[in-house]
């Protein structure tokens, strides 16, 4: 015998679910006026319904009674004769108590379909109007419907998982209207709108905008997993049926999530024969399992990673939720480099054009091809920001990628400008004299002209191009110049000591003995030449004389870019390669101890290694680090953690380290690779714990010599003075430690300088303030 939770006063939902858990053949409905049985009658579409009218005779049919071969079996212990009420003891109903509700529930083994007004009843002991809608709207958001699955036919009623078997067809009808990871070709998966239910063990599916497959009904064996219910009365805003313009944009956000995380970490987060639905490896890979992109985005790392994440149960066994558990094959997996995704540099850069256009002042486009960051070259930077701001930030959004202008406006579009805005009666002498750290152009004229055109031609100039211009007027009894503001930079000499060109042909010919000198480069705005060595680090004694020279003979300050040359730096150590030896691999560059690492085959002696060695020093004065495995047997290799443990170790360590951000491993060289914020900071910072990490687990430990550039924009932006405001615009010189951040406003020199001093103390950065208002502090 069966056990219903009946109630007295029940709603046309509660009347379908008590049918529908029945499973009668016929229903006839004899209470109620017309237009109430009518209504009922919908409800109970899948079944035999009679409206009967009064006197009407309705025969019963005989059914044939059938033999149970189960045995019977005694009352388990704590099972519910009546449905529990008020559990949650005046507790508001919320996301955390769906499971103990759930629990409560299952001790009444018979009750299959529960509403959500008896859902109400079991956590308050009384179900108002609210108090049911808070159900219905909690029960909403749980896409995975793991305790209770909605009814697709029956409004407000939902199957108590675990309590009996159905057939197939009875979970799948709802998941029309719903987004589906779904296998459309061996090793692709994409997301779906479900249709229909088709014959044949089908679904028919729509994909996203731009998106085309000659089919579009699938086995049900191709669901990957439920993604989540589409929201179906999007407004038609486009030619294209608004369903697909929304999976194409779901698409499109997902993609920019995946980027950000990272399969290693989330298997690591996860343990060894625990299972997960796709809401909980949400939860650890630290995004929302109530997102339809945060879901997407999950669902397809994990399905991009089989040797890492496997389903434990399809969505087929689940009955709709799907389960998933580490791969066997995990640990080896975790061995070697993880692959992260590369950005799409078409991609990124069609969406830009198909916001920003292809304006006439934009010269140059560049793109990282590792982390997609685009940087935009415009003419004129300052009016650009203006100008494009809105439609960069459309694009930032769209591609999840950083968009920023470069700060540098062309100069020779400047001069153009400047000598096409001339008033009448005036002409150019010379060239014009650009001032970098005025945003000042400088033109000396010949004529007259009067005050209101000079003074029109200096706001059409700063207008067009965000910059100042100073008009020197030669010739006559009374030469003058004129500025475009009353708060116009100190007067600027029109005289300069030695011009760029002339500087740089003096440095050549004092260098001109010097070996590796390929570029000498040029910093108008603080007058400095940047000599680029093939190997800085070997020349700083060798020609500190000449340099004293330069600077003498030009007046111009005189540095070495740091950077060494990646191409010579691996050719002088394949010269310099002890015979024997033939290099494996890629060689490894650890900019931040200036070492070259090179794993070679082969055999030589000790003292060839160390002479190749201390030649290599000498030549470029980095170190050669030479791992030859065939005949340098590790000494520390028994006692030598598992790499898994190894990272545990240093996580252990560094639990403190609130600027660590990952960590990596290269099991070839026998390395732990710490992901800091400020990587320089960093190693004199955690010392002890690298050689405490190093010691404990038998590995190289090393440090990744990038810094982590928003965390380096947040930092210089904390550190501003008042008085200065952030225009959101940043440019890394990686090869001089060096943040260009451009600001509005005015501040103190001393400000400033306080302001650098505490930046390079927190980051081991220089930070350079351009383009703000009143005044430009050059870097000292």
């Amino acid at each position: 015998v069966a056990k219903y939770n009946l109630s007295a006063h029940a709603d046309g939902g509660e009347l379908a679910a008590y049918a529908t858990a029945l499973k009668p053949k016929r229903v006839a409905l004899v209470h109620g006026d017309e237009e109430a049985r009518t209504a009922l009658r919908k409800r109970l579409a899948e079944l035999d319904v009679l409206l009967p009218s009064e006197g009407m005779t309705v025969e019963k049919q005989e059914r044939r009674r059938s033999r149970s071969t189960r045995a019977p079996s005694s009352t388990p212990e704590n099972v519910f004769d009546t449905l529990p009420m008020g559990i949650g003891g005046g507790v508001p109903f919320d996301s955390t108590h769906v499971e103990q509700v759930w629990q409560a529930i299952s001790r009444l083994p018979t009750l299959r379909i529960v509403t959500a007004r008896e859902l109400a009843l079991v956590w308050y002991g009384e179900a108002t109007e609210e108090r049911t809608q808070r159900v219905l709207d909690i029960l909403a958001d749980d896409y995975e419907q793991r305790y209770f699955v909605r009814q697709h036919a029956l409004e407000e009623a939902y199957r108590v998982r675990g309590q009996s078997e159905e057939a197939p067809g009875d979970f799948l009808s709802d998941l029309v209207g719903h987004i589906l990871l779904l296998m459309v070709s061996p090793g692709s998966a994409k997301p779906v709108l479900c249709r229909s239910i088709e014959p044949a063990a089908t679904v028919r599916v729509q994909f996203p905008k731009g998106i085309s497959y000659e089919r579009t009904r699938f086995p049900f064996s191709a669901i990957l997993d439920l993604i989540g219910p589409a929201p179906l009365d999007r407004p038609d805003d486009s030619q294209a049926p608004p369903i697909s313009v929304y999976l194409a944009d779901l698409v499109r956000n997902s993609r920019r999530i995946r980027r950000t995380l990272s399969a290693y970490d989330l298997a690591w987060q996860c343990q060894e024969e625990a299972t997960y639905t796709l809401g909980d490896m949400c939860a650890l890979a630290g995004v929302s399992a109530q997102s339809l992109e945060d879901r997407l985005a999950v669902a397809k790392l994990l399905h991009k990673h089989p040797a890492l994440f496997m389903q434990s149960r399809t969505f087929l066994e689940g009955e709709g939720l799907v389960l998933y558990s580490l791969a066997p094959s995990w640990r080896e997996a975790l061995e070697e480099p993880e692959e992260l995704p590369r950005p799409d540099q078409n991609w990124i850069l069609n969406v830009l054009e198909g916001h920003l256009g292809t304006p006439a002042d934009l010269y140059r486009r560049s793109i990282d091809p590792d982390t997609g960051a685009v940087t935009l070259a415009f003419h004129f930077p300052d009016v650009a920001q203006t100008r494009y701001a809105d439609a960069i930030a459309a694009a930032e959004e769209e591609t999840g990628v950083s968009i920023t202008i470069a700060p540098n406006a062309h100069q020779g579009m400047l001069a153009n400008v400047a000598r096409r805005l001339l008033p009448e009666g005036l002409t150019q002498r010379g060239t014009a004299s650009i001032h970098l750290e005025h945003q000042l152009v400088q033109v000396s004229c010949m004529g007259d002209a009067t005050q209101e055109a000079l003074q029109q031609a200096q706001e059409d100039f700063h207008e067009q191009t965000g910059w100042h211009l100073q008009l020197d007027l030669q010739g006559g009894d009374n030469p003058r110049s004129y500025y475009d503001t009353e708060e116009a930079p100190r007067a600027i000499s029109s005289q300069p000591s030695m011009d760029q060109n002339g500087a740089s042909a003096v440095a050549r010919s004092l260098l001109a003995e010097a070996s590796g000198l390929y570029k000498i480069g040029v910093d108008g705005s603080s007058t400095t030449l940047w000599l680029r060595f093939y190997f800085p680090d070997a020349m700083h004694a060798r020609i500190a004389e000449q340099i004293a020279e330069i600077e003498a003979q030009t007046g111009w300050k005189v540095r070495i870019n740091p950077a060494v040359h990646q191409e010579a730096l691996v050719a002088a150590a394949r010269r310099l390669l002890p015979a024997g030896l033939a290099i494996s691999g890629a060689p490894s560059l650890y900019h931040d101890r200036h070492t070259l690492g090179l794993t070679c085959t082969g055999t030589t002696s000790l003292e060839a290694r160390q002479d190749a060695q201390r030649q290599f020093l000498e030549e470029t004065g980095w170190h050669l680090d030479l791992v030859v495995p065939s005949i340098e047997e590790d000494a520390s290799a028994a006692s030598r953690l598992p790499q898994g443990e190894a990272i545990a170790l240093a996580s252990s360590i560094f639990s403190t380290a609130h600027d660590l951000y990952r960590i990596g491993a290269d099991a070839t060289r026998r390395t732990l690779w710490l992901y800091f914020h400020f990587p320089y900071v960093a190693r004199q910072r955690y010392a002890e714990q690298l050689a405490a990490l190093s010691a404990q687990s038998a590995w190289n430990v090393d440090m990744h010599r990038n810094v982590h550039q928003k965390t380096l924009v947040e930092a210089a932006c904390r550190l501003l003075p008042d008085g200065l405001s952030f225009t959101g615009k940043a440019s890394l010189l990686l090869d001089r430690y060096t943040l260009n951040l451009t600001c509005t406003g005015y501040a103190a020199r001393e400000a400033i300088k306080d302001t650098r001093r505490r930046f390079t103390e927190e980051t081991g950065w220089h930070l350079e303030i351009l383009n703000f208002d009143k005044e430009h502090v050059s870097k000292e």
